[in-house]
């Protein structure tokens, strides 16, 4: 890259928590599973994580000139789109049904199973308390 006057640019800044502040939320969290682990029942205690997916997956770098002070990625657009993916296991180990949560309203709030998922739709596609009750 250097020889066509190139560098590799970054477009934004990452920070993370530093390895004491992560080792120690570990290490609480654990023993306060510990704690609690004989009494629960197995089956019915699930693990659940929610995450965004989005429709297009925006590269953070680039290939620019070294010394460029404004760096632009073309997008279709899609960037801001996504769906809330709900995955679930319990703590026997078995793996239950992902949940799809779309962007839109429903006047019924219903969840539909479409081949091996569940599929709702919320106002924002976010996964709230009535969701979770439902």
């Amino acid at each position: 890259m250097r020889r066509y006057n190139l560098s590799l640019r970054r477009t934004t800044n990452l920070s993370v928590l530093t390895d004491d502040v992560l080792t120690e939320r570990a290490v609480k969290f654990m023993e306060f599973v510990s704690a609690r682990l004989g009494s629960l029942d197995l089956v019915h205690t699930v693990l659940m994580d929610e995450t965004a997916v989005y429709f297009e997956d925006p590269r953070r770098q680039t290939i620019d000139v070294p010394g460029a002070r404004h760096v632009v990625l073309k997008s279709t657009g899609f960037a801001s789109m996504r769906v809330t993916a709900v995955l679930a296991v319990s703590a026997s180990g078995r793996k239950l049904p992902p949940l799809i949560v779309w962007k839109g309203a429903r006047q019924d709030g219903a969840i539909e199973r479409i081949s091996n998922a569940y599929v709702t739709y919320q106002k924002r596609a976010w996964v709230g308390s009535q969701l979770l009750i439902n």
